[in-house]
């Protein structure tokens, strides 16, 4: 390697380290500015029976996922999308009818105030493209600590291999509006609430970002999908509204599906 090729090399390496400097920085910055205001989390009080309905909830979706580690990926269809829209429906209904049942109200509990609108969403946009570089590098190191051979998640095939209107229809419903919405309210507004409570805010990131990870069952996507998890409880805690990670959520879930059907290559 010549002289030039070594001082471009050394260039390249310097401006990388740099920017990996800077945006770990403004990262850390940003994370403790999220964890600085505890008070604007909603004030809620989980006795022993919304704790118990949050733990059936979790291990519901926990024993399904751990169930299919280590076997074949299931074949996503259309009907298998339609099914996961209603259960998705169904355990929103659930979880927000068991508090309602229990004299509490959800608005309350997850901080669903109409207000600050504005705010709330840039937040949401702000925390999440904050996030990505994060979140993205530790999906290139799943995929690479899994091996060559690792399949990417099977609804990302699924639109990788459908390019008809109404499967990828089904998929926006299923991954960009319903699963937010119900994986939100499920593990951010009560699992880690009733464990915040419990344990304090950092065992309770830690533990609830792991079961969420957990329940998509897919080995390669861990470490991503932890850091998503986590991204989105500090976006909880510095609006102190649900509304903000449902938004940043949904606003993932649609990057991914946009990058599926426009730039295959990349999701394979």
């Amino acid at each position: 390697m010549g002289v030039r090729e070594t001082t471009g090399t050394v260039l390249v390496a310097l401006a990388a380290a740099l920017l990996l400097w800077g945006y770990m920085r403004v990262l850390f910055k940003s994370t403790a500015l999220a964890w600085s205001e505890p008070g604007r989390f909603p004030i809620f009080e989980w006795r022993l029976p919304e704790a118990l309905f949050t733990l059936g909830l979790s291990g519901f979706f926990l024993a399904g996922a751990l169930a299919s580690f280590g076997g074949t990926p299931g074949v996503i269809t259309v009907a298998s999308l339609q099914a996961s829209l209603a259960l998705y429906a169904a355990i929103v209904l659930l979880a927000v009818g068991f508090l309602v049942f229990r004299n509490n109200n959800p608005a309350d509990v997850f901080g669903l105030k109409p207000e600050a609108w504005l705010r709330t969403g840039a937040a949401a946009v702000g925390g999440l493209l904050l996030a990505l570089p994060a979140v993205y590098g530790g999906q290139f190191l799943g995929y690479q600590l899994a091996g060559p051979d690792s399949q990417a998640q099977p609804i990302v095939q699924f639109l990788v291999d459908n390019k008809n209107w109404d499967a990828r229809l089904m998929v926006v419903l299923v991954g960009a509006i319903a699963a937010p919405v119900a994986e939100e309210v499920v593990f951010r507004g009560c699992l880690y609430g009733v464990l915040r409570q419990w344990w304090g805010r950092l065992a309770a990131l830690g533990t609830s970002s792991l079961v969420f990870a957990l329940i998509h069952g897919h080995m390669a996507s861990l470490p991503a999908l932890f850091l998503l998890a986590a991204a989105l409880v500090l976006i909880y805690e510095a609006t102190g509204t649900l509304w903000a990670p449902i938004a940043a959520h949904a606003l993932f879930n649609g990057i991914n599906i946009v990058a599926a059907t426009q730039w295959p290559d990349l999701m394979k």
